[in-house]
């Protein structure tokens, strides 16, 4: 067992929307503990990165979620936020397939997913992913394209 003892407290510098540190050498272990006079404590998210060029890949899944349930959920778009993206890659799968959601009410949904992301980063892409089209109504066939609003459409230059 680790005495409390043993660790020796780091000093963080308080950012907006999260904490940080940094490090002259390599470690090779980190141990996350809460101060004894904390009442609660809450970890929703470690980033470990280096000062080597190449790219920072972040992800976030929750089986079953949809774009209505980050919709429902402010700090999901505040953390994001922090992360400073100049990508976001939103892949809808299954969920959204088979969801009982009337279209219009889908698709208000995700344009409001992306207008928050926007509105946090104004200078993110955004691709959209999904699974092939499966024409539950071969009638009347979805194409994203089609509904999306065209400021949210890459710009060619």
């Amino acid at each position: 067992m680790v005495e409390r003892s043993e660790f020796i407290p780091i000093e963080t510098l308080r950012e907006e929307g999260f904490h940080s540190f940094a490090s002259d050498s390599l470690l090779h272990k980190i141990y996350l503990i809460p101060a004894l006079e904390q009442t609660d404590f809450a970890l929703n998210g470690l980033v470990l990165e280096n000062n080597s060029p190449g790219i920072i890949y972040h992800t976030i899944g929750v089986n079953g979620a949809k774009s209505s349930d980050y919709n429902k959920f402010p700090l999901f778009f505040e953390q994001l936020k922090t992360l400073t993206p100049d990508l976001v890659i939103i892949s809808l799968g299954t969920n959204e397939s088979f969801d009982k959601l009337v279209t219009a009410d889908y698709f208000l949904q995700l344009s409001l997913m992306m207008e928050t992301i926007v509105n946090q980063n104004p200078s993110v892409t955004i691709l959209i992913t999904t699974p092939c089209l499966h024409n539950l109504n071969e009638s009347f066939p979805i194409r994203l394209w089609q509904i999306i609003p065209k400021k949210f459409w890459l710009k060619r230059s």
